[in-house]
């Protein structure tokens, strides 16, 4: 009776070992998307990134811009990214340059979708003899602002 109950346990720990190691290795995305998407990334932000070679679903992968150790930009770009949907992945992601930024999405046949951006960035209108336009138009970019802002906050892709 003691062996039998010992080999039950150790099957049963067997399968609570293999069920979670099963179910975080289904949090990887597989090898061809990360391909597509690395390749894709790399090609839309212009910059030399270090992507893992598993990247996993619903993590946020960050990139800083800032070099803290010198206090100052780097001439790079910042990208934070996220990986969504397992059955039709797709790869969300907002990348922050010199005073200029895009926030996109690769879908898993590799298109790249424009989504919700700042606008505003190479400057705001300015009509010298309407002011009130001017200040309607201001509001109007930084009420669309705020609203990006939320949803890249929401992403996780904004701190």
């Amino acid at each position: 009776m003691r062996i039998l109950n010992s080999i039950i346990s150790k099957l049963s720990m067997d399968f609570i070992y293999n069920k979670r190691k099963s179910k975080d290795s289904c949090n990887y995305l597989i090898s061809e998307f990360n391909d597509l998407f690395s390749k894709i990334l790399k090609e839309q932000i212009d910059y030399d990134l270090p992507i893992p070679d598993k990247l996993e679903y619903d993590k946020v992968y960050r990139i800083e811009p800032y070099d803290y150790r010198f206090n100052e930009m780097r001439d790079k770009w910042g990208v934070s990214y996220i990986i969504k949907d397992k059955l039709e992945p797709f790869l969300d992601y907002y990348a922050v340059g010199d005073y200029y930024s895009v926030h996109n999405r690769i879908n898993s046949k590799g298109e790249i979708i424009k989504l919700e951006n700042f606008e505003g960035q190479f400057g705001r209108p300015f009509y010298p003899d309407d002011t009130k336009r001017t200040e309607l138009e201001h509001n109007t970019i930084q009420d669309h602002n705020d609203k990006v802002f939320m949803i890249l906050k929401s992403k996780r892709l904004e701190k």
